[in-house]
């Protein structure tokens, strides 16, 4: 039966069907935060190896451009996230967990990383040569989604104002945008939490 569903969008609508809210809620939540995860362990591997002397043969460009992915799909699990919080309203407080838990794993590895040059090769004018997750999500998000991650930080309020409390070191940070700073300060604030 579970073949059936599985290879079959209208027999897995059916099956779905018979699991209760509580539970399809509690097992998204799981997929979202292993996925999650699966993207954090990703992003430290490349930043790990990185000055290995099999991946000093990678460009700064490469290098960009894998941090850019691991963002992107950082990214969409957010939205999708956000799209859960819209439409369901069992379970939410677990997705505004799991997304605080992003957002707090996100500022962790704000850390450069910098691949190594090689001997000899030239700097290309105007490539950046350093940049983290953290960049790439939160001090320089990307055009198409540039406020995402602050609205999970938005919703995550909406849902559960006591959540914040755990992040709020993770934004006191002086490098963190301002649009960030402020709001999280108007939502620390709107719940009462002290910074």
């Amino acid at each position: 039966m579970l073949t059936w569903g599985v290879h079959d969008y209208h027999s897995w609508t059916f099956i779905n069907k018979w699991i209760p809210e509580e539970t399809r809620a509690l097992l998204f939540c799981e997929k979202l935060q292993r996925r999650f995860q699966q993207e954090f362990d990703g992003y430290d591997k490349m930043a790990n190896s990185i000055n290995e002397p099999e991946a000093r043969s990678q460009s700064p460009a490469h290098v960009s451009s894998r941090i850019a992915q691991a963002a992107g799909k950082i990214n969409s699990l957010v939205a999708e996230a956000l799209l859960d919080l819209d439409f369901r309203s069992v379970g939410q407080k677990h997705t505004a967990r799991v997304l605080l838990k992003a957002i707090e794993e996100i500022c962790i590895r704000s850390r450069k990383v910098s691949p190594a040059l090689l001997e000899g090769d030239p700097l290309i004018s105007g490539m950046e040569l350093e940049i983290s997750l953290y960049d790439a999500l939160i001090r320089r998000p990307p055009a198409t989604t540039p406020t995402v991650i602050l609205e999970a930080l938005t919703r995550a309020f909406d849902i559960s104002p006591g959540l914040l409390q755990a992040l709020k070191i993770r934004f006191e940070a002086p490098d963190i945008p301002s649009t960030y700073g402020q709001r999280f300060q108007e939502l620390c604030t709107q719940a009462g939490v002290i910074l």
